[in-house]
């Protein structure tokens, strides 16, 4: 294996975001039992670090991504990246074609930087691999080494895979063989179309093979993407069709299942009893207003397939809409992408 190391400091940039710079914030007042760490701009996604209190967070807001890590009991939000303490050890034999690590003293790359899905794998030992979709300079996966036993955990930077020409990402999910998949879609026209009519699919890459859609996966602005433990199966959620998708992987003509949602999934996550945790939206979806509603869904993939609403919540300002939910202990927790906080409830 072949690696070269980058002192990230320089690289990776000398910066600090801002995670929360904004006006006339919303109060960080409880919506009934829902409590709320507050000054978190865009926590778009979820990854727990298993067996530890610390799960990361993403940043999907265009200017100010950042990757955090929270200590689920002390309630603390550390951010982790951009930082000068992150080092850089690119893995050229596993992410091939990586042109380095992302240049946070670029203009453009501070004007656009944002992170959206994360996925995170065991690796050996108390360390783990975690991968983000990025925004911004370049469409990417960038991955790292989380070294869990620190505190809070540490990442050093290790590549990165460029998103097919054009296509943009949401969700992802990373193989034990080192392969990663994506949720894309279209790169948006000068003039958008409405989000619940661009049709996207599931690509899957290879370092020996690179991108290749997946068959079966396609759907109307599809969004969350998970995988089943033995990564015969994909369950993705197609957005504008309100349908969740369970479609065999690594065959020419796989089976393909629907689960009819009583709302709109954005992110999907895996709980360690095999269920699902699906987040999303109904009503006026994406309106930011008082019309639209958000939920949250205990989905059994199995079978049949069936879902348990067990949150449903009107818009409100700070917390416009659910994207991720995950069980934490006897909590469960929601992020979102449009607003500034994480919110944590008692599970029922």
């Amino acid at each position: 294996m072949r690696r070269s190391t980058f002192r990230a400091g320089v690289l990776l940039g000398l910066i600090t975001l801002p995670i929360g710079v904004r006006s006339q914030a919303p109060p960080c007042t409880p919506i009934g039992t829902i409590q709320f760490i507050c000054d978190v701009r865009g926590p778009e996604d979820f990854a727990m670090v298993p067996g530890t209190p610390w799960m990361f967070t993403s940043g999907n807001q265009a200017g100010l991504g950042q990757l955090r890590v929270i200590h689920t009991v002390d309630k603390k939000v550390t951010p982790v990246y951009p930082s000068a303490s992150v080092k850089g050890q690119y893995d050229a034999k596993a992410f091939p074609g990586c042109p380095g690590p992302l240049d946070f003293n670029n203009p453009e790359e501070k004007k656009t930087v944002a992170f959206h899905g994360l996925y995170l794998r065991p690796g050996s030992g108390s360390t783990y691999r975690l991968h983000t979709v990025h925004h911004g300079t370049r469409e990417s996966i960038e991955i790292f080494d989380v070294d869990a036993k620190a505190t809070p955990p540490t990442l050093t930077w290790i590549g990165c895979v460029i998103a097919p020409p054009g296509i943009v990402f949401n969700s992802m999910v990373a193989f034990a063989d080192g392969g990663v998949a994506g949720t894309g879609t279209p790169r948006a026209p000068a003039v958008p179309a409405a989000p619940n009519v661009r049709v996207g699919q599931v690509w899957e890459w290879h370092a020996a093979t690179g991108w290749a859609p997946v068959p079966g996966t396609d759907g109307v602005a599809i969004n969350g993407l998970e995988v089943s433990k033995d990564e015969k199966l994909l369950y993705v959620s197609s957005w504008g069709e309100q349908t969740m998708l369970r479609v065999e992987r690594g065959v020419a003509t796989p089976k393909r299942d629907v689960l009819h949602m009583p709302f709109r999934i954005d992110n999907l996550r895996m709980m360690p009893d095999g269920t699902l945790f699906g987040a999303g939206h109904a009503g006026k979806a994406l309106c930011s207003c008082l019309g639209e509603t958000w939920h949250v869904g205990r989905i059994d993939p199995q079978g049949a397939m069936s879902v348990k609403v067990v949150l449903s919540e009107p818009y409100v300002p700070g917390f416009g809409a659910v994207t991720v939910a995950a069980q934490v202990g006897k909590e469960i927790w929601i992020g979102t992408n449009r607003g500034d906080r994480i919110g944590y409830f008692p599970a029922p």
